[in-house]
């Protein structure tokens, strides 16, 4: 979730990991559990991450997976 991980924290966790090995990694946005009656952190918009930092995923590992909020 963004308020709690920003782009740059992000991009930062994909170069440390791509820095030991990782050639792999998923990146899942968070998701309002079902059922949860009290919401605490609001809906993740469709533009986290950016394009820019998608593209620099996709840059830094093998396979990248990206598993939208939907």
């Amino acid at each position: 979730h963004p308020d709690l991980l920003t782009e740059a924290d992000l991009l930062t966790l994909a170069e440390s990991l791509r820095d030991q090995g990782v050639e792999t990694w998923a990146l899942q946005i968070y998701r309002r559990p079902p059922g949860l009656k009290l919401v605490t952190l609001p809906t993740v918009g469709d533009d986290y991450p950016s394009a820019e930092t998608m593209a620099r995923f996709r840059a830094l590992f093998k396979t990248f997976i990206f598993r939208p909020a939907q």
